[in-house]
């Protein structure tokens, strides 16, 4: 791959791993901001993805990479491209579960929510306790891929095995949004209402779908690529695609608005101004 690709990729994986490190810090310490166990699970897989594409910063190129570095990162991004692909169902799920619950009058519980988080992390363990015993049976399967990006194992078995957890939960993705998006729109009122009372905005609802969507055509690059493009490994369109991933995260979910508006510092003081003088 071209040092210019390599250039591109590690700046949107910067990227996201700078914005959605704010963003869950502002979360975690703003009074203001108030965020479910979900969102924040979500949040940290985007975080630990991108510390683990970046593990081979400054190594993509030249030598091989240090063996250890290596093995860690060729174990470790199954695991994560599973949980990041995981988490993402498991928060239109609850997104779709609670507003079915919201028109019952119910609500739900710290059981519901306990699981809708467990079953992607179970999962993902399950991945990465495979890639750990395919890895540790020979070490010299684990290689930076022609990209120069990352290391991988090569045999395709760990592969082929996230592959099929990333499918299945784009499947997910893509039918629960559908219901929705399709109920949403043919009872708006009732819609509207059951919105209002399950504390859910609008706002929120369209980008968690406008970052579904962009889950689904990384999960669509990443399977396909043109020949040309890929050739001799000179340009990834699966890894560069990934790399929006988090960039994406970033930008749709640590703009929003209480997350900007807890670091306008300006604003307080000229509140504490206004009520000084008003005293």
């Amino acid at each position: 791959m071209s040092l210019a690709a390599i250039v591109v990729f590690n700046s949107l994986e910067i990227l996201g791993l700078s914005v959605l490190t704010v963003a869950i810090v502002t979360a975690w310490v703003s009074p203001t901001v108030k965020r479910t166990p979900t969102w924040y699970t979500f949040i940290l897989a985007g975080i630990l993805s991108s510390v683990v594409q970046l593990l081979l910063l400054r190594q993509q190129v030249g030598p091989p990479p240090n063996r250890t570095v290596c093995f860690v990162q060729g174990t470790l991004i199954y695991p994560m491209t599973a949980l990041n692909a995981l988490i993402c169902a498991a928060l239109i799920f609850q997104v779709y579960f609670l507003l079915k619950l919201t028109r019952r009058s119910r609500s739900l519980s710290q059981v519901h929510i306990f699981w809708i988080n467990a079953i992607p992390i179970i999962i993902s363990l399950a991945v990465l306790v495979y890639a750990l015993i395919v890895g540790a049976r020979d070490q010299t399967q684990i290689q930076r891929d022609n990209s120069g990006i990352r290391c991988h194992i090569v045999p395709p078995k760990v592969s082929d095995a996230t592959a099929g957890v990333s499918v299945a939960a784009g499947i997910f993705i893509l039918v629960t949004e559908s219901i929705v998006v399709y109920n949403m729109f043919r009872n708006r009122e009732v819609y509207r209402e059951v919105l209002d009372r399950s504390k859910i905005s609008p706002n929120f609802l369209i980008r968690i779908c406008v970052f579904n969507i962009v889950v689904l055509i990384v999960m669509v690059c990443a399977v396909w690529s043109p020949k040309g493009l890929n050739e001799s490994g000179r340009f990834d369109l699966g890894n560069i695609s990934q790399a929006v991933l988090p960039a994406a995260e970033g930008l749709i979910f640590g703009t929003q608005k209480d997350i900007l508006t807890a670091w306008k510092f300006w604003r307080r003081k000229e509140s504490v101004s206004r009520q000084a003088n008003n005293v």
